[in-house]
């Protein structure tokens, strides 16, 4: 009977001297079911023919002795056993009075000292055969216990491997399998204030779908999807680089990432969980305190087998991702559109400013041009230029020039703080047809000192038929607004046969000048 009421408290022997497999070679739920299954059968037989003689103590303690039946018991003395038989009469201090014999009960043995003890006390012995069956179910369990775990450990079902593992999809997933410590992220601010580069990496060696959420809003994806339906397979997703808005990330992006960012998984036929963020030691390469690194764990409780519904839950998420990233792109185009106008404005204001210098320069050129045509053209006016072959003019003492000057349009420059301009040419129309193609044009030379001086120009056409030297005399009037009037004439010799132009210039002192020029004559004398 001792082993009854002791064997419970026996230490059950070790099982760390058992030997167990790195992890099951069949990583189904339905395979860890029907190990154990065939290992509870085992240790169900083990424990029922390990504690056999304990359920039958505990039997033979529910058929107590009562007071007047025939028994036989078995008296234990110095380490002999005899049994005595006879009818119980009861029990007296410590003795036991069993036929014509008075036996102590310190020398019987346990169940029957037990048996006689009880037998007129129900109560107590329903309560003592509860106690007892109580240790005994709580000693066969806890054997039990011990021998499904060394059975388990054989197989490779180790305490390790749940702790590593997640049941998912009918099947058991090492936490490494669902991306836990496998993806991490390195956030960095751009060249543009308003954004923050994500730059993924991960180590997965499976194809899975993944959306990265910013608190409940999917900010980037991996997957293509539309109409609340996937478009593309699962891949493998080594690395990725996407923006958010740094907006988005408030005044602290860092504690926003750990706080805010996750990812969500998604194995098609299998499940889906999400990862959370756990902020990561900088690389020593790394100078820039701006940037920062996080690592992903797996969020247990996160992890749902897989249904239609994740599914439709994937592809709507995955649009509002696309469509968060296109606003990014909207806003980068956007803002290259209007650097772009910025761009095209200032090139269009060099491009304004260079044609405005090229047509200055042009124009500077052009007036240097006409003044070294003025200046080579006109010098006919002097005595010192006229050419051998030409005729002079008697009374002004100047150059006849068959040289029209048309191609000088008044042209005007500041010389020396004098400003000369030449007006246009004008027309002189009527007078006697012996001249043709009459003009007439001034020169304005204004001094610094205010005062001006103007120099009256005119042309013809003219012809000498003759064989020998002709003269020619002209006569000029020009009247002013005020009705006052100046005239004078000039003589030319033309050679023989000789067809042009003549050319004179007649410096006009008088104060009229400065009224409008009301008429021109230019006719022979």
């Amino acid at each position: 009977m001792k082993s009854l009421f002791r064997r419970f408290f026996i230490v059950i022997p070790s099982i760390l001297g058992a030997i167990a497999i790195a992890a099951p070679e069949d990583m189904s739920i339905d395979a860890y079911d029907r190990v154990k299954q065939q290992i509870d059968r085992e240790i169900d037989r083990k424990i029922s023919a390990e504690f056999r003689s304990q359920e039958e103590e505990l039997q033979q303690l529910s058929s107590p002795f009562k007071t007047g039946d025939e028994v036989t018991v078995t008296l234990v003395q110095g380490g002999r056993h005899r049994q005595v038989s006879g009818t119980f009469r009861g029990i007296k201090g410590q003795s036991v009075e069993i036929g014509e014999r008075i036996v102590l009960l310190s020398d019987l043995n346990e169940m029957d000292r037990q048996r006689l003890m009880f037998g007129d006390q129900v109560q107590m012995l329903q309560l003592k055969i509860n106690q007892i069956r109580k240790r005994l179910e709580d000693g066969k369990q806890h054997r039990k216990d011990v021998l499904v775990k060394q059975k388990l450990n054989e197989a490779g079902y180790t305490k390790a491997f749940f702790k590593k593992t997640i049941p998912m999809g009918r099947r058991y997933w090492f936490l490494g399998d669902l991306a836990d410590r496998k993806i991490s992220i390195k956030v960095e601010p751009t060249k543009r204030s308003e954004f923050t580069r994500i730059t993924v990496r991960s180590k997965l060696d499976t194809a899975v779908s993944s959306v990265i959420f910013l608190d409940k809003d999917p900010v980037y994806c991996n997957v293509l999807a539309t109409a609340g339906e996937t478009i593309q397979e699962d891949s493998v997703w080594a690395k990725a680089s996407f923006r958010v808005f740094t907006s988005d990330l408030g005044d602290k992006p860092k504690e926003a990432i750990r706080s805010k960012l996750k990812i969500l998984l998604v194995k098609k036929d299998v499940g889906s969980w999400y990862l959370k963020p756990k902020s990561d030691k900088q690389p020593s390469k790394e100078t820039d305190a701006d940037v920062s690194y996080f690592t992903f764990r797996v969020i247990k409780s996160t992890i749902k087998d897989y249904t239609r519904a994740i599914e439709r839950e994937l592809a709507n998420n995955a649009q509002a991702s696309v469509a968060y990233q296109q606003k990014i792109l909207d806003s980068i185009a956007k803002r290259e559109q209007e650097a772009e106008l910025h761009r095209e404005k200032r090139r269009q204001q060099r491009e304004k400013a260079a044609e405005v210098n090229k047509r200055a320069q042009a124009e500077k050129q052009a007036i240097e041009d006409r003044m070294r045509s003025i200046d080579t053209n006109y010098a006919w006016l002097t005595t010192n230029t006229a050419k051998k072959g030409k005729a002079i003019d008697s009374s002004s003492d100047r150059v006849i020039s068959t040289n029209t000057f048309d191609d000088i349009n008044a042209p005007s420059r500041i010389d020396d703080d004098r400003v000369i301009q030449f007006t246009e040419w004008e027309r002189v129309s009527g007078g006697d047809r012996a001249l043709s193609g009459k003009k007439y044009r001034l020169l304005k030379v204004a001094e610094k000192d205010g005062s001006a001086k103007y120099t009256f120009f005119y042309q013809a056409s003219t012809t000498n038929s003759e064989g020998t030297m002709q003269q020619r005399d002209i006569a000029v009037s020009v009247k002013f607004s005020n009705d006052s009037e100046v005239n004078w004439s000039n003589t030319f010799k033309l050679s023989p046969s000789w067809s042009g132009r003549l050319v004179a210039a007649r410096e006009l002192t008088s104060p009229n000048i400065e009224y409008t020029i009301k008429a021109v004559t230019i006719d022979p004398m």
